[in-house]
């Protein structure tokens, strides 16, 4: 495995920076090589998902719950209400989620913390941690949600949120 890069550290450093390439960079290039070139150029934002805002947030509640403040939950239950769009505007888009999104992932939070080995894999764990390293002379990054030891092993934990149902 690679080298903890500490710079990397800081989330924000971490998602903004474009000399390594992470996994999600290779899938927006295959997905469509010109869109991520003009991307690479800063010509060009993607759209935004609200399936990465709401696993941000799970991930947010069960890896990193100190920083759950950064979110505002909205009292609207969907994205389409007004009131939604209103407080899109005031806390920005990757901040917020609606009333019935934080309850669908307070409900994963409790199952995980139901579940004594499963909780017990976070419970010691080294979260949310960024490597860097090399692959045939690319310079290549990720970041691991969890690394911990049980019994006597030490274990990666990859969280993962679907929009499908």
């Amino acid at each position: 495995m690679g080298q903890v890069h500490k710079p990397f550290i800081d989330d924000s450093k971490y998602y903004a920076d474009k000399s390594y390439v992470s996994n999600s960079m290779l899938g927006r290039l295959m997905d469509n090589p010109y869109l991520f070139d003009l991307w690479m150029k800063g010509e060009y934002e993607y759209p935004k998902n609200p399936n990465f805002v709401i696993g941000r947030y799970v991930h947010t509640m069960v890896l990193e719950p100190e920083k759950i403040e950064e979110f505002h939950i909205s009292s609207m239950r969907t994205r389409t209400s007004a009131g939604f769009k209103e407080d899109i505007k005031k806390y920005g888009y990757d901040w917020v989620v609606t009333t019935s999104e934080h309850e669908m992932s307070v409900a994963i939070q409790t199952q995980i913390e139901k579940r004594s080995k499963l909780s017990e894999l976070f419970l010691f764990a080294d979260r949310e941690v960024p490597f860097v390293s090399e692959w045939n002379g690319i310079p290549i990054k990720g970041k691991v949600d969890a690394i911990t030891e049980f019994d006597g092993m030490k274990v990666i934990v990859d969280l993962k949120t679907t929009g499908k149902k």
